[in-house]
């Protein structure tokens, strides 16, 4: 009997680690004496049309097919899993995963007839599986499969049986057993891109933020891999040179003192075999942050760390009461996080989720300017209403009053932005069918609540892509940490930004036209029932024919004449907040230091300042300042735009480098020396 199993993705390179666990546990634990023939998972959705998928499934003769399904593949796999039905009504489809809604939706299995089961979306889907098999085999008295969910009387009805989550036998040796399957990925890798492995060392997550939804259920008992498994598993994997990039997809690593010595373990791989490349963790501990510390140390020393993660959410303390949100606060984390900044030079990303219940405009913009000030800017999430999380209760949407939008995400817009030059099709030959429109699942995105309104939702959204660009690409980034320190401070700063800079007192036609547009945009967007590619909008008013986000957008602005830009900048500057006799100079400083295609690494061009801006101590004198930058963007990519004439550069290189967000615009080294004032 044959076992297929299918989980759509968007990442090519993955050991499937649901398929590896399934697997190894039904070979553990199997009563049965039926022989089950498990096929290599399925993950490509690369083909032609939908009926190309169904015949690769149909081909392998399944006696059972499982989905996993997710918000970026469940429209995909239900349609395959339709067809498959179609074709052979005998075969067992299973479905299992965050997207199963037969709680939210009482017409779940009447809407999807072709779905047999549905394992419960808190559950574990090894002993599901394993007995589910069992039944096939023999009696088929469904209701003895633990985290059953099928049809009843239009309904549905779930399975008495008790697992005991906390005694789960966890299945030994997931990746050396399987080696085969590993070598086939190896050997039909996409080039250039790393194969990452997925692994954890406890499921389950005993908090309840009201947003959250995670594999094995929240507010619920934790189960914990042995030590030695964990050990053995690693191990086997560096040995084997399998081991490119862990993904550790734990809730809360660090909840526990053993997390800190797994981690110094993965470390010490990495020192005596080279590998992981990359070490990612999904979640982090929430009250132990002292071992939450241990951990980041660990990672910054062994050279694993990119950044170091602040997820709060939110800084207000209402929010979080409302979100049931456990956390050190703000200012603890960020003192620890900062100590570690200056010690390793890793960039600090504060995450936070945009219009959480209890957000008002007034802790938005502290919030927004706290992040500035501590140089911690990263684009907020945006709230998406997942359809398994505590928040999608009635009883809590009516308490805080909250509403929103479909949003039906075109993933082919999913870079920052997309042009005449790409086509659909060439998406979807990269990416496959689960990046095709009518296949994209609708979601349902947060647009207000008691504390904020629609409209005031649209200038957080606006505003978060114009702070993160500013801040994070650097542009306004020495003007607002100045001006901080004469008494304007950030938060005060941006909301104004967004009031009263944004017109077309400041602002030439061109500028004005588009940011104008995007604000208009932004606001049909969250008055409407539903919305296509929420976060992008259309550039009006320019040559290209752009879908974008807003940092692209800002990049566009800012270097479509970056001069004019400025001077707008420092007139609003002078007209809000007073003349400082240093702003001058400030600004002329800014202009010059934007990295951009009129930029010659090979000759450079030097400037006069009457401060050193690089320094924290402002003296006034002269100072001739030389840029020494040879690469761009956070990949380091060598420059080589000043060989060709500007055309060239203009029409290979400005929507490019517009495309990078994220990734600081401003040069990094500039070689400073005062001389003598003549």
């Amino acid at each position: 009997m044959n076992f297929v199993y299918v989980n759509y993705t968007i990442r090519d390179n993955v050991y499937d680690y649901g398929w590896l666990s399934f697997k190894s546990y039904v070979e553990e634990n199997y009563k049965g004496s039926a022989k089950w023939n498990w096929h290599y998972p399925i993950y490509s959705s690369k083909a032609d049309d939908v009926q190309e998928l169904v015949d690769e499934i149909l081909a392998k003769d399944p006696t059972i097919v499982g989905f996993s399904v997710y918000v970026w593949n469940v429209g995909l796999s239900r349609e395959v899993a339709r067809r498959v039905k179609e074709s052979r009504p005998n075969v067992y489809i299973v479905f299992g995963g965050p997207y199963c809604e037969y709680k939210e939706d009482p017409d779940y299995f009447k809407k999807n007839p072709y779905i047999d089961f549905t394992c419960q979306t808190d559950g574990y889907g090894e002993p599901f599986i394993n007995e589910l098999l069992y039944q096939i085999e023999t009696d088929k008295d469904w209701m003895k499969v633990p985290f059953m969910v099928m049809a009843k009387d239009g309904g549905y009805e779930v399975s008495p049986v008790i697992f005991n989550k906390r005694s789960f036998a966890w299945p030994k040796k997931i990746f050396e057993r399987n080696e085969d399957y590993l070598r086939h990925v190896q050997m039909n890798r996409t080039p250039s891109v790393t194969i990452q492995t997925i692994y954890e060392t406890h499921r389950g997550c005993p908090y309840g933020c009201t947003f959250c939804e995670w594999s094995g259920g929240i507010n619920s008992k934790v189960a914990f891999r042995p030590t030695e498994d964990i050990v053995e598993d690693l191990t086997w994997l560096a040995q084997s040179g399998s081991l490119e990039d862990l993904h550790m997809v734990e809730a809360n690593l660090g909840q526990i003192d053993r997390d800190v010595e797994i981690v110094k373990f993965i470390c010490d791989l990495k020192k005596q075999y080279g590998m992981p490349n990359e070490l990612v963790l999904a979640g982090l501990s929430k009250s132990k942050k002292s071992n939450v510390y241990k951990i980041d140390r660990l990672m910054a020393e062994a050279g694993l760390a990119s950044s170091f993660k602040i997820s709060v959410q939110d800084m207000d303390p209402v929010v979080l009461k409302n979100i049931d949100r456990i956390d050190a606060p703000w200012e603890e984390q960020f003192k620890v996080y900062n100590e570690l900044r200056d010690e390793f030079g890793i960039k600090i990303r504060a995450e936070l989720i945009r219009g959480l219940p209890g957000t008002t405009l007034k802790n938005y913009y502290y919030a927004a300017g706290e992040m500035a000030k501590r140089n911690v800017f990263w684009e907020k999430y945006t709230w998406h209403l997942l359809p398994t999380s505590p928040a999608s209760h009635p009883e809590y949407i009516n308490r805080f009053k909250i509403e929103t939008i479909d949003s039906i995400t075109d993933s082919t817009k999913d870079t920052v932005m997309k042009t005449q030059y790409i086509d659909d099709g060439e998406i979807l030959s990269r990416r496959g069918l689960i990046e095709a429109q009518e296949f994209v699942q609708t979601s349902k995105i947060v647009v207000a609540t008691m504390s904020y309104s629609r409209e005031e939702y649209a200038e957080m959204l606006v505003s978060d892509g114009i702070i993160f660009a500013m801040e994070t690409e650097g542009y306004l980034r020495r003007i607002t940490q100045y001006l901080d320190t004469i008494g304007v401070p950030h938060s005060l700063f941006y909301q104004r930004f967004y009031q009263t800079f944004l017109t077309t007192k400041y602002l030439d036609s061109i500028n004005f036209s588009v940011l104008n547009s995007i604000i208009l945009q932004a606001q049909q967007k969250v008055q409407e029932k539903s919305a296509v590619n929420f976060e992008y909008y259309r550039l009006d008013g320019l040559p290209w024919k752009l879908y974008a986000k807003m940092p692209a957008i800002v990049n566009i602005v800012v270097n479509l004449n970056r001069h004019k830009f400025y001077q707008a900048v420092k007139e609003w500057i002078i007209d809000e907040f007073g003349h400082d006799e240093k702003l001058d100079d400030l600004i002329e400083w800014s202009v010059n230091s934007v990295k951009w295609i009129d930029y010659d690494p090979e000759n450079p061009q030097s400037f006069v300042s009457e401060y050193d801006w690089t320094s924290s101590e402002l003296i006034k004198g002269r100072y001739i300042n030389t840029p020494r930058d040879t690469t761009y963007s956070d990949l380091n990519h060598e420059i080589d735009w000043h060989k060709y004439d500007m055309k060239t550069r203009v029409n290979q290189y400005f929507i490019k480098l517009c495309s990078i967000s994220g990734s600081n615009k401003m040069f990094k080294t500039i070689e400073v020396k005062p001389c003598q004032i003549e």
